[in-house]
C-alpha cells in the first residue's frame, strides 16, 4: 500500500475514534440523575420576650375591700394596711385619714396605705354626704378646698367623674377623682411618698412613677355595686 493510502487509513480511524469518544460522552450526560430544585431554607422569627402582664394578671393576687353600705369594692395590694375612719372622739390629734371629718359631711372613709417600706404613699376612698342634691360641678364649686381644680372629665367604675387637683404634696396631674353616685359624693385621694434622700436605699420609698402606676391599676379595680 501506498504512503499516501495509510496516511487516509489513519486519517478516518481517528474521525472514528472521535466520533464514538463524542458519542459516549453525549450518552453519558444523557443518563446522569437530574439535580433536585434547590431547597430554600427559612429562618423562623424569633419569637418576642414574654408580653407584658395585663392589668388582671398584675391585680390577680390582690386584696378586695368592699363596703356594701356604699355600694363599691376596690382592691389593693396584700401588703397594703386598710384603715377605716372613725368619727372624733374628744380633741384628740389623730391622723386626718382616721377620723371622719363632720365640717366635709364625710359619712366614710377608708385609707390603703403602703407600709411595706416605710411611708410609701396612700390612696383614700371617702364618702361625703349631699344633703343639697347638688350634681357634681354645684357640690365642687359649693365645697373644694383651697387650691382644688377640676381637671377635666373621666369616669369611675364607668360613672361620669372629675379628674381634680388636690394639694401641692400630691403628684400633679390628675391627682384625684370626684364622682356622685346613689346622692353621695365619692371621692378618691392619691397622696404620693415625699422622696427623702437622706434615708438608706431599703427604705426610699418607691418611684413616684411606679407609684403612680400602682394608684392606676387601684383605681382600674374600683366598682360600684349595683
Amino acid at each position: 500500500m501506498s504512503q499516501k493510502g495509510q496516511i487516509q487509513i489513519i486519517l478516518i480511524g481517528i474521525l472514528i475514534l472521535a466520533g464514538v469518544a463524542g458519542g459516549a460522552y453525549y450518552f453519558g450526560k444523557s443518563q446522569a440523575p437530574k439535580s433536585k430544585n434547590p431547597v430554600v431554607t427559612s429562618t423562623s422569627p424569633t419569637p418576642d420576650a414574654s408580653p407584658a402582664p395585663t392589668g388582671a394578671e398584675e391585680t390577680a393576687n390582690w386584696k378586695t375591700y368592699t363596703n356594701t353600705q356604699y355600694s363599691y369594692s376596690i382592691s389593693y395590694p396584700d401588703s397594703w394596711e386598710v384603715r377605716e375612719a372613725k368619727p372624733r372622739v374628744g380633741n384628740s390629734t389623730v391622723w386626718s385619714g382616721e377620723i371622719l371629718d363632720q365640717q366635709l359631711k364625710e359619712v366614710q372613709k377608708v385609707s390603703f396605705i403602703n407600709r411595706s417600706r416605710g411611708n410609701q404613699g396612700s390612696l383614700t376612698v371617702g364618702i361625703r354626704s349631699n344633703p343639697d342634691n347638688y350634681d357634681l360641678n354645684q357640690w365642687f364649686i359649693k365645697n373644694k378646698r383651697v387650691g382644688e381644680k377640676i381637671k377635666g372629665d373621666t369616669k369611675l367604675s364607668d360613672i361620669p367623674a372629675k379628674n381634680v387637683s388636690h394639694f401641692t404634696y400630691v403628684y400633679p396631674g390628675d391627682l384625684g377623682i370626684i364622682a356622685l353616685y346613689k346622692g353621695n359624693i365619692y371621692e378618691i385621694m392619691m397622696t404620693l411618698a415625699d422622696i427623702d434622700t437622706s434615708l438608706p436605699p431599703e427604705d426610699t420609698p418607691l418611684d413616684l412613677i411606679e407609684q403612680r402606676k400602682i394608684f392606676d391599676r387601684m383605681l382600674s379595680t374600683f366598682k360600684f355595686l349595683k
